[in-house]
This record gives C-alpha cells, structure tokens and sequence, in this order.
C-alpha cells in the first residue's frame, strides 16, 4: 500500500517530466515514504514515451487532453492512496518536501502547499497566489478603477506585501488558501467531500476554486514553508 498517489499532469514537456520523475525518486529515497508515481499524459509523442521506460511510473493515456484539472481527476481516480500529490512536470521538489507536506495531512490538515523558489539554489522566492477574500478583491477593484488615487493604489500594494512577507517569512506551518496548484497534496477524503477541480477552468485558477470551495466546508488547508520546490 502506497503512503501517497503522486499525479503529474503531462503535455508535450517529456524533459521536464523525466526530471521532476527523478527528484521525486531522490526525495522519496530520503523520506522512505512509499508512493505510487502516475502520469497522466494529456499530450506525447512515441519518442517521448520511450525515453519513460526507465523510470518508475504507470502512464495513463486518457485520450484527449483534459486539461489540468481533469487531468488531475483522471489520475485520483486511477489511484487508491489516502494522500495524494498532484503537480505540473515543470517542478523540481527539493529534499524532504514530500515528507513536509505528507506529516501535514497525517496531522489531519485537508490540503498542504511547499514553499516555491524560481531558482535551484533556492534564493529567490516565488510570489504566493494572490488573497481571494471580499476584501482582498475590494481593494483590487477600487486601485483598478482609480489608479490616480494614491491611498487606494498604496492600501493595495500593502495589503499583497503584507500577504507575501507571511509567506515568505514563515517558519511553521499556517492555514492558508494561496496554495500553488502547481504542486498541492490533500486527503482523498476531502476530495470526496467537496468534490473534483472544477473542469471549466482548463488551465489556471482551478486551485483557487477548489481551495475556497474547501474553507466553505469547514476544511483547512495550510502552506508548509518547510517543505521546497522549485517551479521552473
């Protein structure tokens, strides 16, 4: 029995794919965690399936391109374990971040994002996704309408360096709806509750969604600074 179902959305980047494969496998020999790695491949070609064929993973061929968030979908269907990892192939994750975010769901926390960086020696961070709340699109809102206004333009500059210093200057896990889709593990059962990513959002934003539709159930979801990856 798999400790986690790790499901990469593919399409058309078998490079990237074979990299983030092979940092998995690095991070999981360290962790001793025991995962099952699906690919659900929305896009390929022979030649890039043949380059696979070392690496330790099952492909799906759902046969069309589902987008993102059925393609995620498509692979937690596909799988049985409890925890479930779900990421681009454009993520590289960094030594003991799968085993970060897995303690974070066993502590019962619904859905669990690492801290990102742009670049491999992990010094740049990458911005958290943006406050989605009815005063965080307020202030959003009235800077757009006025942009000759200072004190709305500088209330909202405060507001998203307020909300990314948090991020970026946390030391223990939070709760926090600004998780990346890019990288995001949760509890099968709570994908059972509040259901699927929504699949009218084919590419982007589909996170956001689900992850407000889980703080409307009741659930937590929290960001993990101890647990890196780099988004290329």
């Amino acid at each position: 029995m798999s400790d986690l179902a790790i499901i990469l959305v593919h399409y058309r980047t078998p490079e990237l794919l074979t990299e983030a494969v092979r940092a998995l496998r690095r991070d999981l020999e360290i962790s001793g965690l025991r995962a099952e790695i699906v690919v659900v491949d929305n896009g390929s070609e022979p030649a890039d399936r043949s380059a696979w064929d070392e690496l330790p993973l099952r492909r799906i061929d759902p046969g069309a391109n589902l987008g993102y968030a059925g393609g995620v979908r498509c692979g937690v269907e596909g799988t049985s374990a409890a925890r479930i990892v779900a990421m681009n192939p454009d993520v590289l994750v960094a030594p003991g971040c799968l085993a970060s975010l897995h303690a974070e769901l066993e502590r019962g926390t619904a859905a669990a994002g690492p801290q990102f960086y742009w670049d491999h020696d992990q010094r740049v961070f990458l911005p958290p996704t943006e406050a989605r709340s009815v005063p965080a699109e307020l202030r959003a809102a009235l800077a757009r309408r006025f942009p000759a206004a200072p004190l709305l333009s500088g209330a909202a500059r405060k507001a998203w360096r307020r909300h990314a210093r948090r991020h970026w200057q946390a030391t223990e896990p939070f709760v926090s709806s600004s998780l990346s889709g890019a990288l995001i593990a949760f509890r099968r059962d709570a994908w059972a509750k509040v259901g699927p990513f929504d699949e009218a959002f084919r590419l982007y934003f589909e996170e956001t969604d689900w992850l407000l539709r889980l703080r409307a159930a009741g659930l937590a979801s929290r960001f993990v600074p101890a647990a890196h990856a780099v988004h290329l």
